[in-house]
């Protein structure tokens, strides 16, 4: 028999202020946080010599030869924890000219504690040239025109739990006590204590072009992705 128990909670929290100013301005701010729980438990057992192949229940388990009830039983547990706090400002002057930054500071619980905190930020322009003055083409032939460029920090944390710390594991570990043979425990891997965030930072510059009102649109983008701890 094996019972698996899996609880997660998540919690989001955040304000966001609007406001359009001189016909032309238009800012959006947003502030907020979330924060993640995970907790896993599994326990399995498992019995010999079953009064019946029908049913597998453990309380039907039945003696060896020599006349002794076997039984098998283990399990783990583990959890874990994501903080993390946000910010985020969008502009736009006229619907031309487009910019957005972006901050994020995380904490997990997966990290060790000299790397548990990491800051990514991110960032977004964009020229709408198709709103110019002198941008003067037919709608049917150019309805959108944006130049864009951007660029921003990702963080990575799922290497697994308590990867940063040192953990006991039994095995055929035995000594002597009082006569009797005693079964023990010993570290069982070597750790990098010095455990944190792994960044990705990309860079992306694009262009955007569409026609017939937006029927018909057309993307090219280059994108450079560089991954490092």
């Amino acid at each position: 028999e094996e019972i698996d128990t899996w609880n997660y909670h998540a919690a989001n929290l955040f304000a966001t202020y609007e406001d359009e100013f001189a016909d032309a301005h238009h800012l959006t701010v947003m502030a907020g946080g979330n924060l993640e729980t995970q907790y896993r438990k599994d326990v399995w057992a498992k019995g010999y010599y079953l009064t019946t192949e029908d049913l597998n229940d453990l309380g039907l388990t039945g003696l060896n030869p020599d006349g002794v009830a076997q039984y098998e039983a283990d399990g783990d547990q583990s959890d874990d924890a994501l903080l993390g706090v946000f910010g985020r400002i969008n502009y736009d002057y006229g619907e031309g000219y487009l910019f957005q930054a972006t901050v994020r500071r995380d904490g997990s619980s997966r990290l060790s504690n000299d790397g548990r905190w990491g800051w990514f930020p991110s960032a977004s322009l964009g020229w709408r040239i198709d709103k110019e003055p002198f941008f003067n083409v037919d709608p049917q032939l150019v309805s959108l025109l944006k130049l864009r460029a951007s660029y921003g920090v990702l963080g990575n944390e799922n290497i697994g739990d308590y990867q940063f710390m040192a953990t006991m594991a039994r095995g055929n570990y035995t000594y002597s006590f009082n006569g009797n043979k005693v079964t023990g425990s010993a570290i069982s891997d070597y750790v990098n204590t010095a455990i944190k965030w792994e960044k990705k930072k990309t860079l992306d510059i694009g262009l955007d072009y569409a026609m017939y009102g937006g029927k018909l649109e057309f993307n090219a983008d280059w994108y450079r992705a560089v991954s490092e701890d």
